[in-house]
């Protein structure tokens, strides 16, 4: 070997080796999963209304949740609580806005701003972050836009709507439903929530790839399936359906109730001057699948601005079974 082969023999390597090393790291990157913003609870849902007092009293009547109220700029809020909490619904005045659903907030464990902001960026969509005045603290609270503009608030699983650097304190002790001779409803937890896209598709897409949301179960439409996106796939069971619905938006929210009994929950709903709509007949699933949905699964009522609200088991999950409990996947 001349002295020449051998400094070029040198000289391949040494250029080989960086090579190497980059094309591996190119193909890590390239196979790396992107971060995501993984929910453990739907924390909460909020509503504009039009009476916050008015509305407040009717969940406190019919649930027996305990409220309390926060002054924010637009005015007086009610958080009532589920269950033990933290979980809650938040009722927002309307001051002129249409009466209706206004967000709904997903509880991250060990959340963070820095995480949030890496996996927003890997994902290139945006979110805003807001510092909400409270007693005990500012709360720093983070909202994010789905394709059809359907509002996120992002939060710590110890939110609660209070004050503090997680949002779970709060100055005064919660206010307990006034006694009452009526039959209430137990809630566990919020079971789902469905609403309208303007691309099913490109809404399930979203919620899969950002908040990394696996495939809980189908839910077999007169259109076509639907997928359902789990946030909590044990009980309770809490989940979102995208793109279902006629028009974009969210067309109801369902509340879960254990042990679901759809003629005990029509008698307390009925007992308190809610109107029931009849239960309909079992109905199979659309496409020829054999699908059957068990008509005593679920009833409706409305609140006292008409917003549709649902009662199940807190194990539904759109599925099979007289309870529709046996996920379809």
């Amino acid at each position: 070997m001349t002295r020449r082969d051998f400094v070029w023999g040198i000289t391949a390597s040494a250029c080989a080796a960086p090579f190497a090393h980059f094309e591996a790291s190119l193909l890590k990157a390239q196979t790396a999963p992107r971060p995501t913003i993984k929910p453990k609870t739907l924390n909460h849902v909020g509503f504009y209304v039009t009476d916050v007092r008015r509305t407040a009293a009717w969940y406190q009547d019919l649930f027996g949740m305990p409220v309390q109220y926060r002054s924010d700029p637009g005015g007086a809020v009610a958080v009532l609580r589920i269950g033990g909490g933290p979980e809650f619904i938040a009722l927002f005045p309307a001051n002129g806005a249409k009466p209706g659903f206004r967000h709904m907030g997903f509880g991250v464990e060990g959340f963070s701003r820095e995480a949030a902001d890496r996996a927003l960026a890997a994902h290139s969509e945006k979110g805003a972050w807001q510092t909400r005045p409270a007693n005990g603290g500012d709360v720093e609270e983070l909202v994010i836009r789905d394709p059809d503009n359907l509002m996120i608030q992002v939060q710590d699983v110890r939110f609660s709507g209070g004050g503090d650097r997680l949002g779970e304190l709060w100055s005064q002790p919660w206010t307990p439903a006034p006694s009452s001779d009526q039959p209430r409803i137990q809630v566990r937890a919020v079971n789902h929530i469905t609403f309208g896209s303007s691309s099913k598709e490109g809404a399930e897409r979203f919620y899969r790839d950002l908040f990394g949301l696996p495939l809980l179960s189908w839910d077999y439409r007169p259109g076509e399936p639907s997928k359902i996106l789990g946030v909590s796939v044990e009980a309770p069971r809490q989940f979102i359906a995208p793109g279902q619905g006629r028009t974009i938006g969210v067309s109801h929210y369902c509340l879960g109730v254990d042990r679901f009994d759809r003629d005990a929950i029509a008698k307390v709903l009925t007992a308190h001057g809610i109107a029931v709509p009849p239960a309909g007949q079992d109905r199979p699933g659309c496409c020829g699948s054999a699908i059957v949905y068990n008509a005593g699964e679920t009833v409706y009522g409305r609140d006292p601005d008409g917003f549709s609200v649902q009662f199940t088991d807190s194990s539904f999950c759109a599925g099979t079974g007289p309870l529709g409990t046996t996920c379809i996947v």
